[in-house]
């Protein structure tokens, strides 16, 4: 596994045009005003993306996705155990790094 690099943006900035989330991020980033609001946003961003990624197509495109920084095959991130794919993403995504991106995206 490797922390997330400057080519995992590019695909997934693809991804997200090829399943029709560009719209609804905006949308979402757009209701923080105020510093606080970022974990809310952050939440609502996630619960979004889990909704459209359990449509079909989507779902294919995020092991697809995922399968790069993890190192593994996109069946492998299929099968993978839940707590522990979420504890390997929160590792290579530095959540604090995150939430400074998103606290700079919706300004």
């Amino acid at each position: 596994m490797r922390k997330l690099n400057t080519s995992d943006v590019f695909a997934f900035t693809r991804m997200v045009k090829e399943i029709g989330l560009k719209e609804e991020i905006k949308g979402i980033a757009s209701k923080a005003t105020e510093e606080e609001d970022v974990n809310k946003v952050g939440l609502d961003m996630i619960f979004t993306l889990i909704e459209k990624f359990s449509e079909v197509n989507s779902e294919n495109a995020l092991y697809e996705f995922l399968s790069r920084p993890l190192e593994v095959t996109k069946e492998e991130v299929a099968t993978m155990d839940l707590f522990d794919l979420v504890e390997k993403v929160m590792n290579m995504a530095d959540v604090e790094k995150w939430k400074t991106f998103l606290k700079l995206a919706i300004r």
